[in-house]
Order: structure tokens, then C-alpha cells, then sequence
């Protein structure tokens, strides 16, 4: 017996799930879904310690499955202290400030990226 049926399991890509018509993964790019994920995972704590960590290392580890961690030279996209220095000032944001938050990172990537 399959755990998942064919329908709900992830691809074999690194192209991620499918997306869902009708939710705001299914018109997120790649750069806001993990804009999003990182800015969520250190905010929200759903683990009781190291959401930093966790966050950030989710964060690489999206980018790297996405193509998206190093440069078209194969230099990093992040320097380990920018990262540190992002993962702490999410952490240490007021809620309301979450949109821009998230188009921080994004432009973060976009400046990284070039």
C-alpha cells in the first residue's frame, strides 16, 4: 500500500510541489516562496529551539534544491554573516513589519543574484 497516492506526492524535480490553483503558492515565484518560508519559520516558532538555524537552514537549502544558492560564477548568493544578520533582524522585527520583511529578502536575492 503507497503512503501517498501519485496525485499528492512531491516530483521528483527540484522544481518542488505542485502548486495548488487558487492559493498564493500556486503565483509565488521561487525567490517569495522562500522569502516567505524564512521569514515565517524564524517568526512564527514551531520548533522549540534553533528556529534561526532551522530557518536559515531551510532557507539554503530551498535555495540550493531551486538553482538559486550560488551565482553564475559559483561564487555564494548569501555571505554567512548577511544570513546571520537577516535571520536576526526577522527575529527581532515587529509583526507588522512583515511585508517588508519579505521584500528585503527579495531584493536581497535579486542583489545577490546579479
Amino acid at each position: 500500500m503507497a503512503i501517498a497516492s501519485s496525485r499528492n506526492a512531491a516530483p521528483n524535480s527540484a522544481s518542488g510541489p505542485p502548486a495548488r490553483s487558487g492559493t498564493i503558492w500556486s503565483r509565488a515565484t521561487p525567490s517569495t516562496n522562500v522569502a516567505r518560508g524564512l521569514y515565517f519559520v524564524i517568526k512564527d516558532h514551531p520548533f522549540a529551539d534553533g528556529n534561526k538555524r532551522i530557518g536559515s537552514f531551510l532557507f539554503l537549502l530551498y535555495l540550493n534544491r531551486n538553482g538559486l544558492l550560488a551565482k553564475p560564477d559559483g561564487t555564494p548568493l548569501f555571505a554567512d554573516n548577511a544570513l546571520v544578520a537577516t535571520a536576526l533582524l526577522v527575529a527581532e522585527s515587529d509583526p507588522g513589519q512583515k511585508e517588508l520583511l519579505i521584500r528585503l529578502i527579495l531584493n536581497l536575492l535579486q542583489v545577490g543574484g546579479e
